[in-house]
This record gives structure tokens, C-alpha cells and sequence, in this order.
């Protein structure tokens, strides 16, 4: 029971960095602002620009020029929600 432990734990980090390494690799291309941002929708799929432009302490200008870049290269995806707009990541990693 210990080693399918041991085992699954290993599968389990090992899936992780591997993600994590993917996630590197196609995030290359942007620049700094896109990155930050890409980073902020993957910790919180389907967070709201609102709670975005606070996490990325951007103005509200740049980070609606920031979403259309990266909506535009097909990294996230935006949706009305009440008065804001929610951002959901594209991209499966």
C-alpha cells in the first residue's frame, strides 16, 4: 500500500512539472503584461476583469488592451457577466 503510494505520488508531481513546463514553452511569445495576466486567469479560471485588473495591478485601459491581445492570439476567452466580463482560459495545459 506504502510504495502504489509512492508511486502515484511520483505520477502525480511528475504530471505537474510537466504541465508546468508546457505552460513555460507556449507562454514564451508574450510579452511581460500577457504573461502576468495568462498567469493571474490560470491560478482563477473564470475570474472577472474587475478582480483581474486588482490581481494585476493594471489600469483598466491596459489590461482591456492586454485581454484583446491575448484574446486575439487565442489564449483566453471573455464573457459578459453583469457589468464585468469574465476571463477563461482557451488554451488547455
Amino acid at each position: 500500500k506504502g510504495d502504489e503510494a509512492i508511486v502515484n505520488r511520483l505520477e502525480k508531481d511528475s504530471e505537474k512539472k510537466l504541465s508546468e513546463e508546457k505552460f513555460n514553452l507556449i507562454i514564451m511569445g508574450l510579452d511581460n503584461f500577457e504573461k502576468q495576466v495568462v498567469k493571474k486567469v490560470r491560478e482563477q479560471d473564470g475570474i472577472t476583469q474587475n478582480t483581474l485588473k486588482l490581481r494585476v495591478d493594471m489600469s483598466k485601459a491596459k489590461l482591456s488592451q492586454v485581454l484583446g491581445s491575448l484574446e486575439n492570439k487565442g489564449f483566453i476567452k471573455r464573457e459578459p457577466y453583469k457589468k464585468t466580463m469574465i476571463v477563461n482560459l482557451k488554451i488547455k495545459l
